[in-house]
């Protein structure tokens, strides 16, 4: 069930007939962006959503642009999950000079866009341009919205919270474009509220990417070793699935005069009649109990089935917790981000000694890690590594590892 949404102004007849005409049914352009490393999952991502109507594609190191009708924005926004964020491109244009810039500006339909008098938030960032002054753009982009009848005012705060609207603007080498934020909140959190955390919590999109990388789709069972507040572990089930992780959230495109309500609700239904039901179980494993408390409490607002997920209190290198852990499994699949580094008191060579204890109480397993050290981890005994493949989370070097324990 997605929380209820604060009515946004109606339009007037003429935006609305003008949108109807001119966002509706025409091709924009998209912006979606991710973490160094994930580009090539948030591809794949845009390629199957958007299917047969994508049109050019270009990717670059954190982000992906792309053409496509304006109607895909409301899959993308229930489905993407290993972006951060989205954008649709509302103009480019030369901007040499700050009349030039404003000039064009205002050719822009910005009513059809904003709110009738949105808490916007204008970013900037300019690089290899003549126009630096970062406030003066800024000034000369609110300008612009007002011109076009958008009673634009500030926002009440720094969080997504505080605004009702953002445009990022961006220059480079005296051409600007215009980008609307068309879900607020970070795509990441994927309810209306952050989910509960505990040291060494993973991004949900990490764990989105880490799910589609390392989960066989044949699992029936998936054990989190370190499971922490069991983000992994929810975002294998929800790719496992086909369940979209948007679907319990609000966006900011909602308040906008081109959003189409029957539209989203077309979306819902049709994601909700094409997901499956994996027959794959979950098992989370954590020797803080506030850690799988705080599993059990982010499960509930999830959307997902709780009967399927097990959560013990335990150290996996226990023989006992292992083996009560994969149970009747055939396929058994670990997923896992394994503590590793300051956040949570570990160094390199504690944590490749906890996993040279821990893997091979899963012979017989499947493993995908997310872990700085492939080469420690391929010099364990008896631990297959297939593929290894290089990211960087939070500026930090760190790799996705897949293989199997012999």
């Amino acid at each position: 069930m997605t929380p209820p949404r604060t009515p946004a102004p109606e339009p007037s007849a003429a935006v609305r007939r003008a949108v109807k005409r001119h966002v509706w049914n025409e091709p924009r352009t998209f912006r979606a962006a991710t973490a160094l490393g994930l580009e090539p999952w948030l591809e794949e991502e845009i390629r199957t959503i958007v299917g047969d109507e994508l049109g050019a594609v270009r990717t670059v190191p954190g982000a992906t642009t792309f053409d496509a009708p304006f109607d895909v924005a409301f899959a993308l926004l229930l489905r993407l999950s290993v972006a951060d964020a989205l954008h649709l491109r509302l103009a480019e244009v030369p901007a040499d000079a700050f009349p030039m810039l404003r000039g064009r500006l205002d050719r822009v339909r910005f009513d059809l866009w904003l709110p009738a008098a949105p808490r916007l938030r204008v970013e900037v960032r300019s690089r290899r341009s003549r126009l630096r002054d970062e406030e003066g753009l800024r000034r000369t982009v609110v300008q612009a919205v007002r011109a076009a009848g958008v009673a634009a005012t500030p926002p009440t705060g720094d969080g997504p919270e505080g605004r009702d609207a953002t445009l990022r603007v961006t220059l480079d080498r005296d051409r600007a474009e215009v980008w609307l934020d068309a879900a607020g909140a970070p795509l990441h959190r994927r309810g209306d509220a952050d989910r509960p955390v505990v040291p060494g919590s993973l991004r949900e999109t990490t764990a989105a990417a880490l799910a589609r990388f390392g989960t066989p789709p044949d699992a029936d069972r998936v054990i989190d070793p370190f499971c922490g507040s069991g983000t992994v572990l929810e975002e294998v089930a929800a790719h496992l699935d086909d369940r979209p992780v948007g679907a319990r959230r609000r966006f900011a495109l909602e308040r906008s005069p081109v959003w189409r309500e029957g539209r989203m609700r077309h979306e819902r239904r049709r994601a909700d009649g094409d997901r499956r039901m994996h027959a794959a179980r979950f098992v989370g494993i954590d020797r803080d109990r506030s850690a799988t408390d705080a599993a059990r409490a982010a499960l509930e607002a999830s959307g997902a089935d709780p009967d399927r997920f097990a959560w013990i209190v335990g150290d996996a290198r226990d023989p006992e917790v292992a083996r009560a852990a994969v149970g009747h499994a055939v396929r058994p699949a670990l997923v896992t981000n394994p503590p590793y580094g300051r956040r949570v008191g570990r160094d390199a060579d504690e944590a490749d000694a906890l996993l040279a204890a821990v893997l091979p109480r899963f012979s017989g397993a499947s493993v995908a890690l997310l872990y700085p050290r492939p080469d420690a981890v391929a010099d364990l005994p008896g631990i297959v590594v297939e593929e290894v493949v290089r990211v960087r989370m939070r500026g930090l070097a760190n790799a996705m590892i897949r293989g199997r324990i012999a």
